[in-house]
């Protein structure tokens, strides 16, 4: 009785700490500047507490507008809230300025709100904002960290594999590229990131 007990408490014990369980979140984002856009991508495996999973059913990949994506590592209910956000702000300025914001509006209100986020309940989630921003011409990714802190950059990642990603896309990618070699440059890292078992 004693024994039926103890496991009864232990199988609770395993319940509770799943339930308890940080949300899964995706292993890795990465985007890529080319000529006339961003390539954003994302892996569709979860990880949770060492445990991997496959979820082809979930994009970590947010429209944000037609000319502009976002690209998110973290929770998947803070990334949902970001991105209201941030397609409530893009709406308003349609509705009231008849035309989207840009890029570089679009990343900084999303930099103010991971910032003011941060000092009370923040975000778990990183971001990579891609846009062609349709006033100049030209197409941009920003860097978002969890805490506020933007960068536009040529190629980015976030996650755990975004190390080996940078240092495969300082390699491999260069200014002006087309869209193709850019896919062939992102497929390249994909394969490399399933090469080591990750």
């Amino acid at each position: 009785l004693l024994l039926l007990l103890q496991l009864r408490l232990l199988l609770l014990l395993v319940l509770l700490l799943l339930v308890l369980a940080p949300p899964a979140a995706p292993s890795t984002v990465l985007g890529l500047v080319c000529e006339g856009g961003v390539l954003l991508s994302s892996d569709t495996t979860l990880t949770s507490r060492g445990v991997v999973l496959r979820a082809d059913y979930h994009d970590w990949l947010l429209p944000l507008g037609p000319h502009t994506a976002l690209g998110v590592c973290g929770s998947s209910t803070d990334a949902r809230l970001l991105a209201a956000a941030l397609l409530e702000v893009n709406r308003h300025s349609s509705i009231a300025y008849g035309h989207e914001l840009g890029s570089g509006a679009l990343a900084t209100y999303c930099r103010r709100l991971l910032a003011e986020r941060a000092r009370s309940n923040p975000f778990r989630c990183e971001v990579l904002l891609g846009a062609y921003d349709i006033y100049d011409r030209k197409a941009r990714l920003h860097w978002l960290d969890s805490i506020g802190t933007v960068h536009e950059v040529p190629y980015a990642a976030h996650g755990p594999q975004a190390p080996l990603l940078w240092s495969l896309l300082d390699r491999t990618a260069r200014k002006g590229m087309t869209r193709q070699e850019g896919l062939k440059v992102v497929e390249g890292c994909w394969r490399a990131v399933r090469g080591r078992g990750a």
